[in-house]
């Protein structure tokens, strides 16, 4: 089963939990298939000698979902809980498997478990809120969010989950707001750039918006996000030729993608309201 372009994103950044030594050189110029499938036998021999070995089973785990057996991988983390609730690395990878499985209920679960466990975990927040929005939990999120601002307060992702959760609701004033905050904070941030260039566009301030969103293109130049809502500003803004270009590069960009993850479907853009 392919993990979905969402699922990707949660997912990417987990780290492997057993084995801390620093990788050799032949292990960090392989593929990363190659380096999970590594981890996935080194992990299998540790738990044949100790089947209760909760890192093992949380980097056999991971390393699985990473290799697209989900339901393999869910089931050595659920096992890795049962024996250690308290492991926050346990929880942590449990909430990005279940979510790469799409199972949103028993992924809030785990976030829930494992922000519980680290209260000042900005990625376990973070995970939790894009989870419960997708459940349609928006005051939820939102406040989620809002904790990430107080607890984490010169951490920009915070801000930038908050002003795209108020952008949502139709507050662009305190979209705005948070918005700048974290520009201040990070002003190199890619998601920051593209959130501000997103809401700018929403307003119809054609260059501004254009503006930020060719930085968020150019921070981070594979992302289709960023070169699709830079060409609907552009075409928005009747600067045809160039939306046609961005467009054309969106499609390049999607068509790796879907190579690099065994052929599964276009990313889905948000589109200016």
């Amino acid at each position: 089963m392919a993990l979905s372009i969402a699922a990707l994103a949660l997912m990417s950044g987990a780290s492997l939990a057993f084995g801390q030594k620093e990788p050799s050189h032949a292990n960090r110029i392989a593929s990363p298939k190659v380096r999970y499938e590594r981890a996935v036998e080194q992990a299998s021999e540790a738990l044949r000698k100790n089947p209760k070995d909760t890192g093992a089973l949380i980097t056999r785990g991971t390393a699985l979902v990473h290799l697209g057996e989900l339901a393999a991988g869910v089931k050595d983390l659920r096992d890795a809980v049962a024996l250690d609730p308290k492991n926050f690395g346990a929880q942590f990878h449990l909430g990005r498997a279940r979510y790469a499985l799409r199972d949103l209920v028993g992924a809030r679960e785990a976030f829930q478990a494992a922000t519980a466990l680290r209260p000042q975990d900005i990625e376990t927040r973070f995970s939790l809120a894009t989870v419960l929005e997708e459940l349609g939990d928006r005051d939820a999120a939102l406040a989620e969010y809002r904790e990430m601002t107080e607890r984490n307060p010169r951490d920009a992702r915070g801000y930038v989950g908050l002003g795209n959760s108020l952008a949502e609701r139709g507050d662009n004033e305190g979209a705005m707001a948070a918005l700048r905050r974290a520009r201040a904070l990070a002003p190199q941030d890619f998601e920051a750039a593209l959130a501000m260039g997103r809401l700018l566009a929403r307003q119809a301030q054609w260059q501004p918006a254009i503006a930020l969103l060719r930085e968020a293109a150019e921070l981070k130049p594979d992302s289709p996000e960023a070169h699709y809502q830079l060409g609907l500003a552009l075409q928005r803004d009747g600067q045809k030729e160039d939306a046609a270009r961005e467009f054309a590069t969106v499609e390049r960009l999607n068509q790796r993608l879907r190579m690099q993850a065994g052929g599964m479907g276009k990313t889905s853009p948000k589109k200016i309201d």
